[in-house]
């Protein structure tokens, strides 16, 4: 409202939609993870431009790695190193299957010593309960549910990813032509609210309800979790980005042959001007 903007949201299940419906132009802007959809659509020359950062994760990790309570208590499973050979889920194709193989490497594993499984959050919680695997990634707020409803337990939380943006704000490249102001009026709200869910504003009463409104999750609920780490200072990591294409391209999951220079896609204009109106991020302002 302060930027004079009108925003509908529109929430996705999958990764894949909104990249397609943003390149299309049904959305003008969306945030979602650059997994190989983003990756393969980007390669085709689809009309995207990233322009802001999603998340990255601290330590721990807000997506740990869990077992079943019963596992634990039983001494099925003691280790990371006790996954070789069994059933591990991740959401979905793409960036969690690097938080995974991350997670695995803490015990000398990777995906290829497991049998991954594709299930979604929620269903991997369930799967947990029943023994259907036998570990599964799985992120906030439901990793935190799953511990306080006596069904899982974290068994990995400290593993190297926090040099990955695995979420990122993309839109489309026909609306940013026609509508500057309005996109540097949503990047510069994106990094005020970024601002504002770092550190202890995270659980400011009002923002907790606002967190609540928009998703549904009890606000007891998104205050005990553990939390991301949002860009402050808007930097969209580059770096990152292209770490994250290797690894699809060595699980095969690119359907193109040459890797992409992610700062042909990515345009920082809008963070710029964005800093510039809200100035350096202050911790506690």
């Amino acid at each position: 409202a302060e930027q004079g903007l009108d925003v509908t949201l529109e929430p996705f299940r999958g990764g894949s939609d909104p990249v397609v419906l943003t390149a299309s132009g049904e959305l003008d802007l969306g945030i979602g993870g650059a997994g190989p959809a983003f990756w393969n659509a980007i390669a085709l020359g689809l009309p995207i431009k990233v322009i802001a950062p999603g998340h990255a994760e601290g330590n721990p990790v807000a997506t740990p790695l869990m077992i079943s309570k019963a596992a634990c208590e039983s001494g099925a499973i003691t280790s990371v190193a006790g996954l070789k050979g069994k059933k591990v889920s991740v959401n979905a194709r793409g960036a969690t299957e690097y938080w995974l193989d991350q997670a695995l490497g803490t015990a000398g594993l990777s995906l290829d010593d497991i049998d991954l499984q594709t299930l979604a959050f929620p269903d991997a919680v369930a799967a947990l309960a029943s023994g259907a695997v036998d570990a599964a990634m799985v992120g906030e707020p439901l990793a935190t549910k799953a511990e306080q409803d006596g069904i899982a337990v974290r068994l990995a939380t400290d593993f190297p990813v926090q040099d990955i943006q695995p979420t990122v704000v993309f839109a489309n490249s026909d609306f940013l032509t026609d509508n500057p102001e309005a996109a540097t009026g949503l990047v510069t709200a994106y990094l005020k609210a970024s601002r504002d869910l770092t550190g202890a504003g995270f659980l400011d009463p009002a923002n907790l309800a606002i967190v609540e409104q928009y998703t549904g999750v009890p606000a007891a609920l998104v205050a005990a979790a553990v939390k991301p780490v949002y860009a402050v200072d808007g930097e969209i990591d580059v770096a990152g980005l292209a770490k994250l294409q290797s690894f699809f391209r060595a699980r095969g999951q690119l359907e193109y042959d040459e890797d992409l220079d992610p700062a042909q896609f990515v345009d920082t204009r809008y963070v710029d001007a964005a800093l510039a109106e809200l100035g350096p991020y202050q911790s506690g302002s």
